[in-house]
């Protein structure tokens, strides 16, 4: 559905890992975060840049890909991320940008 920002978040983390086909596998690694850490991805994947803050991590399909391919797996991946959008979030709490890239 994607007027359900929870289907917008596993859509794009499905995105940053290039599954195109089937992203049944991310939206299953999505649903073992604990409940306080979806309520926060999902929060920062929605972010757009106009109405609030965005951070574009430069990098991340490739995290996200290296940590499949390196059998680290998605969900520690997605773990990180969530760890740098709420670094990024505290360094530019101040900050007037609305669009942050982080490299």
């Amino acid at each position: 559905n994607p007027s359900d920002p929870e289907s917008r978040a596993i859509v794009r983390l499905a995105c940053l890992c290039r599954q195109h086909e089937n992203g049944q596998g991310v939206s299953d690694d999505f649903k073992q975060l604990e409940r306080e850490e979806r309520s926060a991805l999902i929060n920062y994947l929605n972010a757009d840049g106009i109405c609030q803050q965005a951070f574009l991590l430069f990098n991340a399909p490739a995290v996200i890909e290296n940590a499949r391919n390196a059998k680290i797996g998605v969900l520690r991946a997605m773990r990180m991320l969530l760890k740098i959008y709420t670094a990024a979030a505290r360094l530019y709490l101040n900050s007037e940008s609305l669009v942050v890239t982080i490299m």
